[in-house]
């Protein structure tokens, strides 16, 4: 019951964290980013792109230069901190580097794998999650290839 009740009151701080933002000029509100910053700061190297789509969508489509983390692989024991923090670091994931996550949009999934990250100790202020996912990606870079016709 206590375990249920961290996970519960971890989730409620991650969510107020993410949504809760000042709004300003910035195109970064909070944790959330758009689809016009992350095309300006793709290449940036401290920055880690994850796809937290399902492996079979991630395989058909995604982010140039984004890693696939499958939360569906986990299975449905939740890992030890040891074991969570290997398959962090197997894709890449480390301290101090900001961390873009995002799945295939209209999902869950990417702001699991934001509560995952904060729960496992990463600090909010360097978790960001693309707000339309990747269907929003997708209908930008669209439009943008449209527009340059």
């Amino acid at each position: 019951m206590l375990k249920i009740s961290k996970h519960y009151l971890a989730f409620l701080i991650a969510s107020c964290v993410l949504f809760a933002s000042p709004l300003s000029a910035d195109p970064v509100k909070g944790n959330l980013v758009s689809v016009d910053w992350l095309e300006k700061n793709l290449k940036d190297a401290d920055l880690l792109i994850l796809d937290a789509s399902p492996a079979q969508i991630y395989k058909g489509q995604h982010i140039p230069g984004a890693l696939n983390v499958d939360l569906f692989s986990y299975g449905a024991l939740e890992p030890s901190v040891p074991e969570m923090e290997q398959r962090l670091q197997s894709v890449g994931v480390s301290r101090g580097k900001k961390i873009l996550i995002y799945d295939q949009g209209g999902s869950f999934m990417a702001t699991r794998l934001f509560y995952d990250l904060y729960y496992y100790g990463y600090p909010a202020k360097d978790l960001l999650i693309l707000d339309g996912g990747l269907a929003k990606w997708k209908a930008h870079v669209l439009d943008y290839r449209n527009n340059a016709e």
